[in-house]
């Protein structure tokens, strides 16, 4: 089931200009960054707050609030199983980082489900 929280994201019009407000406005240190993937992530003490560029990256709402889980497939079916919603009724996308989807709250908000790539 749910390990921990692993990021809240945030969907960003520019992420050069968006990283230059984290780490010089608000003193945070950058922990990883992708201009391949328009992606970056700050570490918060074990959490992480990631940036995704919108264009043309990905739309996506804000925030995001992404949890890492273990063993995804069974995390999803128990949740089915507890009556929660998910997009795409829960199909799971593969991607270079990992296996996520997204599950919704009562007021709609995304919730996203993530389990890493083993390493």
């Amino acid at each position: 089931m749910i390990k921990q929280m692993a990021a809240v994201i945030f969907t960003v019009r520019d992420l050069d200009e968006a990283c230059e407000f984290y780490t010089q406005a608000l003193g945070l240190k950058l922990a990883y960054r992708s201009k391949k993937t328009g992606w970056a992530e700050f570490d918060l003490g074990g959490a992480r707050l990631a940036l995704q560029q919108r264009e043309p990256y990905g739309g996506g709402r804000n925030p995001l609030l992404s949890l890492h889980v273990m063993n995804l497939r069974s995390t999803v079916a128990t949740l089915k199983n507890r009556g929660v919603r998910f997009e795409d009724d829960g199909l799971l996308h593969d991607d270079f980082f990992g296996t996520w989807t997204n599950c919704l709250d009562g007021d709609n908000n995304l919730i996203n489900l993530f389990e890493p790539k083993a390493t």
